[in-house]
């Protein structure tokens, strides 16, 4: 009989990246409606994300789309949620 049990750790790695996908996507959206001059995605919603799992995905958003880069919420929020969520991540792996 096969154990087909999924380890936390890959579960939780496979939710990191689809929630920066999530996040990478969001930026690029919201570049393309800021410049077409339509209704926009929330800096909220962005933090919400951010927050949650998703500050690579919107790092390299604003990165890839230099969209939100003279905002200091973003431009210094955003690297500290990732750098905690490396370490938290390194942390899980490790333990």
């Amino acid at each position: 009989m096969t154990n087909w049990s999924i380890s936390p750790h890959y579960l939780f790695c496979v939710y990191l990246l689809i929630i920066s996908f999530i996040g990478w996507l969001q930026m690029h959206i919201d570049k393309y409606r800021a410049k077409h001059h339509r209704w926009r995605i929330s800096e909220q919603s962005l933090m919400f994300t951010a927050l949650f799992g998703g500050a690579g995905g919107i790092w390299l958003g604003m990165r890839t789309a230099r969209h939100k880069t003279k905002k200091p919420l973003f431009t210094i929020t955003v690297p500290l949620l990732f750098l905690l969520q490396l370490v938290f991540l390194v942390y899980c792996f490790i333990s």
